[in-house]
């Protein structure tokens, strides 16, 4: 879901900037819209996955100067925190433990 909206946005990004064949304007109108399309045709459907395609085409240096490491890096960060609460808050309790097994 992620991935497929992030790939419209560094194709989008790559035909707006690099090449201008399409305006900064029209690029950002596609990026939601070419977002929800591939993931519909995916059959996964995930809103903040079309946020981020806009918030890249739309967003500062920093974001633009990660490249392809913006797909990852957003991925990975929240994975990892994700685990994390799941271990603290499963293992506050005698009677549950997570994970079963390392």
């Amino acid at each position: 879901r992620f991935r497929s909206a992030m790939l419209v946005a560094l194709s989008l990004d790559y035909l707006v900037t690099v090449n201008d064949w399409i305006p900064m304007e029209v690029g950002k109108g596609l990026a939601p819209a070419l977002s929800i399309f591939f993931m519909a045709k995916l059959g996964l459907i995930h809103p903040p996955a079309c946020a981020c395609a806009v918030i890249y085409l739309d967003g500062y240096p920093e974001h633009k100067n990660l490249g392809w490491l913006f797909i990852a890096a957003p991925v990975l960060l929240d994975c990892a925190v994700m685990v994390m609460f799941g271990v603290c808050l499963n293992n506050l309790s005698a009677e549950r433990a997570y994970p079963l097994y390392w």
